[in-house]
């Protein structure tokens, strides 16, 4: 009886062993050879990105003797839309420097009134157009990004290429929203990563947007909620709108889908 129960045991520790060394994506940055220009477009990223299955995305890192360079590909129009009205950050965690965890958030969460006007009036546009109008239109907007310390505490703003080297820009091609950060590795004004190139330094990075639900405003959810009124009763003592027990449904609500997952990867030398 022993036996079995420390076999058990010893299985369920290769469990938990085996799947706490896969749960982390791991990606091996690229040397940048030539300047990479920061415009959201993936052109010159085509060799370097890597898709990502489980999270539908594709993303490139690569680094040179002065910075780290990001890109995201999102094809999904329920993330495009959940990165645009929800905010996105890039967390960045040096794991061997000093230098504690932080993150960079462009689109800012809560500056989405652009979003909620232009989906008002979205209903008379080509649903074709509408990412890409829309992309154009933050640019237009917004153009700051925020730092936040690891407790998610706004540190400061800056401009989208402010003199502290940090660039960001995103853009829509193909159906496909595309997101470019550039970031010094060492000290600059900010001193953020404090990261040198000889040092092989292993840096974990977060791409994150918040979880946003919509009302459910097709047809099927309309009905029922229409339904749930108090009409005469039928047989069987039932109220009006087909439910039992006089319970009376929810309008549907659709979640869209988030972008979360982290990776580690190796800043690479020359």
């Amino acid at each position: 009886m022993k036996t079995k129960t420390y076999l058990h045991l010893a299985i369920s520790i290769f469990i938990i062993v085996l799947f706490s060394r896969c749960s982390g994506l791991e990606m091996q940055s690229k040397w940048q050879e030539r300047n990479l220009t920061i415009d959201g477009s993936k052109q010159d990223w085509e060799n370097n990105l890597k898709y990502l299955k489980d999270e539908k995305v594709a993303v490139g890192i690569t680094n040179d003797d002065e910075n780290l360079y990001l890109c995201l590909v999102v094809s999904e129009n329920q993330k495009i839309m959940n990165l645009l009205r929800s905010g996105f950050t890039i967390w960045l965690e040096p794991q061997s420097s000093d230098t504690e965890k932080f993150g960079i958030q462009y689109p800012i969460k809560g500056n989405n009134m652009v979003v909620q006007d232009f989906s008002k009036r979205s209903k008379t546009i080509d649903q074709r157009d509408i990412q890409e109008k829309l992309i154009n239109k933050i640019l237009i907007e917004q153009n700051e990004f925020l730092v936040l310390n690891e407790d998610k505490y706004p540190l400061f703003t800056s401009p989208l290429n402010g003199d502290n080297g940090i660039e960001i820009k995103i853009g829509y091609e193909f159906k496909q929203l595309v997101y470019e950060l550039k970031i010094p590795l060492v000290s600059g004004k900010e001193g953020l990563l404090n990261i040198n190139t000889i040092s092989n330094e292993e840096i974990k990075l977060g791409f994150v947007s918040e979880k946003m639900e919509r009302p459910d405003r097709s047809r099927n959810a309309q009905m029922g909620n229409k339904g749930s009124g108090g009409g005469r009763s039928g047989g069987g003592g039932r109220r009006g709108g087909g439910m039992s027990g006089g319970q009376m449904p929810q309008r549907g609500r659709i979640t869209m889908e988030p972008i979360n997952f982290w990776v580690e990867t190796v800043i690479a030398s020359k």
